[in-house]
């Protein structure tokens, strides 16, 4: 009998195993920007429209996982020049950049996240314009009950999605700074 239990307990844990908690991101509470440089202008894209979805737990990260997906019809320039914004927006929504006509989403998926002393690393898949490439995102994540906020950042060289002009020509940097504050509620 008692070995029946202790088998029906072990199996349990097989069949119901620990997820990690899942959490809902509060946009806007939040940011996403890209971060990059041409010749000695800092260049600074906000993306406002975006979802998670997400599964963290800092004791359970084989069970964590990430989704982002942005909007990226929703970028929006920070440059101060109302004709330079609007000439700005124009060429990154169009077709030599992120083509948002025929991509209109940028995805990250993570595939695995892991402890780097304080701070964690998810590792994963960043598609744009069609284009699948490994990304890593860096981040710190604070929980404090059911409140959570993550800060972080990953570099992400665009050439290889195809985007862009000759950084050469252009003055442009090829490697562009993904930062990002995400706070998050646990979900009921």
């Amino acid at each position: 009998m008692m070995k029946s239990l202790f088998l029906a307990g072990a199996l349990s844990l097989f069949a119901n195993p620990v997820l990690a908690a899942t959490w809902e991101a509060v946009p806007s509470s939040s940011a996403l920007k890209l971060v990059g440089q041409q010749g000695a202008n800092t260049i600074t894209i906000q993306l406002p429209e975006w979802k998670a979805e997400i599964a963290f737990d800092p004791a359970d990260l084989a069970s964590s996982k990430l989704k982002i997906s942005v909007a990226m019809a929703s970028l929006t320039s920070e440059t101060q020049n109302a004709a330079d914004k609007a000439e700005e927006e124009r060429e990154l929504k169009g077709k030599s950049w992120f083509n948002v006509a025929a991509n209109p989403e940028a995805v990250f998926e993570s595939t695995a996240i892991s402890a780097k002393g304080d701070r964690y690393q998810a590792t994963g898949n960043l598609t744009l314009r069609g284009v699948t490439m490994p990304a890593t995102l860096d981040f710190a994540v604070a929980i404090n009950g059911s409140d959570a906020e993550a800060t972080g950042s990953a570099v992400v060289s665009w050439p290889p999605f195809g985007m862009g002009w000759d950084p050469a020509q252009s003055g442009i940097k090829p490697e562009v700074k993904v930062e990002f504050r995400v706070v998050a509620k646990k979900a009921p």
